[in-house]
């Protein structure tokens, strides 16, 4: 659609459905049909540069964070972008970006937000009416997340050094020693930060060690 010249910066284009929802590392994203927020928003950021792309990262990580602070509910980022409240995943977010030489032409950022839905199966997941004890109006929170991702974008997406301090600042295990899985083996590591593409910084052992969204998982 973005080729074709239907839609550009600010654009957001909503699903009532998922089936085939993808995540991080190919991971599906189920979602029962219009009980939950699934949006992907237009970015065209201006003269931003490839090696900025995990910004985009932390801008709409924060904005999720910022929206449900606001509405009573406190979350964490656990690395990359998943959103955690209480050790469930409430909001994951997928980012797929097109290049212009070096710069960022366009972003597509997909976000999806667990609403209404009450069950889960066999995944760790919780939502804003399991969190908020109510039935949410959709339209009302959809308004209210797109005031939040406005307020960052405008206040810290072209700021780095804040904007990757706010991402730091809200980070799932954010220098707290904890059990990882790598290599097939369990280290005990600390998350120090994040390099400027987005790796892990992590300290095991008196080492500082860097892994990708594909080397390390959460225990």
């Amino acid at each position: 659609m973005y080729n074709k010249g239907k839609i550009n910066h600010g654009c957001v284009i909503m699903a009532e459905e998922q089936t085939r929802g993808r995540g991080q590392r190919d991971n599906n994203w189920i979602s029962n049909s219009g009980e939950n927020l699934l949006l992907s928003i237009c970015i065209e950021p201006h003269d931003f540069s490839v090696d900025k792309q995990f910004d985009i990262t932390c801008f709409a990580s924060l904005s999720i964070i910022y929206y449900l602070k606001k509405n009573g509910i406190q979350a964490t980022i656990k690395w990359p972008n998943d959103i955690m409240v209480n050790g469930k995943k409430i909001a994951g977010i997928l980012i797929e970006n097109q290049l212009k030489g070096r710069n960022i032409k366009f972003s597509n950022v997909g976000i999806g937000l667990n609403i209404n839905q009450l069950i889960f199966s066999n995944l760790k997941a919780t939502s804003i009416s399991n969190e908020l004890s109510k039935k949410i109006n959709i339209n009302t929170h959809l308004n209210l997340l797109l005031n939040e991702i406005n307020y960052v974008f405008n206040t810290l997406f072209y700021f780095q050094k804040k904007l990757r301090n706010e991402y730091l600042n809200n980070l799932y295990q954010f220098n707290k020693p904890c059990k990882y899985k790598t290599d097939k083996k369990i280290i005990t590591g600390t998350i120090k930060g994040v390099t400027s593409w987005g790796k892990l910084i992590m300290e095991n052992e008196n080492q500082i060690i860097e892994f990708d969204n594909k080397e390390i998982k959460f225990i």
